[in-house]
């Protein structure tokens, strides 16, 4: 069977690779290559499917686009819907692509509505199918869709629903505690240095959340336990998808002490294969919005000062 699976996966890829966008890559520079601390890609909802290859080769072009930078991004995040509808032949197809264009023990995955709900509406069954895979890829250990990894002394924490709750999520309070305890630890251990938090739904009150999907955009009823939890920290930065909104409509939003990213849809619509190289330097943040399919830098661009 494994033989199988793999012969398919070069097939598909071959494929993929072949018919992927024609569009020639320009490799980018970074702000300040001299002064860089870390840089890193964030994207969110491929919704990768098994019978549609033009969300595949969407993503195809846009790893493409990033390995060729001249520094190129220490990490790559992807905010959620990962897949369409949380299949393992889904799963298979992502994993064969991010393994083979990008490197992978720096790939961090949230869990979305879509890798949760799947058709057999069983929760164990859709969380050990993530962590498998997610495992699988980037080698890791998890056993939960929440997890936390430390990149050059940079702290990233990855939430993640604990229940299928439809278009919103539910958090356990293990999870909530988790987090406190992992942003004090990512305080004490690294201060002054940004910390770098990802969920597939942003919070209420954050990205235009409410006006643009007021019924089930938002993380759910432990979503304000989430905001005091994180205000009570500086230079947190928490990335989201879920809404598909236009990557110009919200951007970048300060609530408190936190800054909201809204990662628009990756895979369609008019924000198709756009996301967001972040770089840190030194007492300071740059965020800046780019069409990795195209290969093209857009007019959006968030400059944060660190406390």
């Amino acid at each position: 069977m494994t033989t199988i699976l793999t012969k398919l996966a070069v097939f598909f890829l071959a494929v993929l690779m072949f018919f992927s966008s024609p569009a020639p890559i320009r490799p980018y520079e970074v702000g300040d290559s001299e002064n860089l601390r870390l840089s890193f890609a964030a994207i969110s909802d491929t919704h990768l499917q098994g019978n549609n290859q033009k969300q595949a080769r969407q993503l195809i072009r846009g790893l493409r686009d990033m390995e060729a930078a001249a520094v190129q991004p220490d990490a790559l995040l992807i905010a959620g819907d990962l897949t369409m509808n949380g299949q393992n032949i889904e799963y298979f197809f992502l994993n064969s692509v991010l393994g083979s264009e990008f490197k992978t023990n720096n790939l961090l995955l949230a869990a979305g509505n879509h890798d949760i709900c799947i058709k057999e509406n069983d929760y164990t069954k859709a969380q050990s199918r993530f962590t498998s895979n997610l495992n699988k890829l980037t080698g890791r250990d998890i056993d939960k869709v929440y997890y936390a990894t430390v990149i050059d002394g940079y702290y990233f924490l990855v939430l993640g629903s604990e229940s299928i709750a439809g278009t919103e999520q539910t958090f356990s309070q293990a999870q909530l505690d988790w987090l406190d305890y992992m942003l004090t630890l990512a305080a004490q251990n690294a201060p002054g240095k940004p910390v770098f938090v990802m969920n597939h739904n942003p919070l209420k009150g954050t990205n235009n959340v409410d006006t643009r999907w007021p019924d089930g955009g938002s993380a759910g009823e432990q979503s304000d336990e989430i905001m005091a939890i994180l205000q009570r920290y500086n230079n947190v930065f928490f990335f989201s998808g879920h809404l598909h909104a236009p990557y110009d409509s919200s951007g970048v939003t300060q609530v408190g002490n936190v800054f909201f990213v809204d990662l628009p849809a990756f895979h369609e619509g008019e924000s198709a294969g756009i996301g967001y190289i972040v770089e840190v330097y030194e007492g300071r943040v740059v965020l800046r919005a780019r069409n990795f399919a195209v290969s093209q830098w857009k007019t959006l661009e968030f400059i944060v000062a660190l406390v």
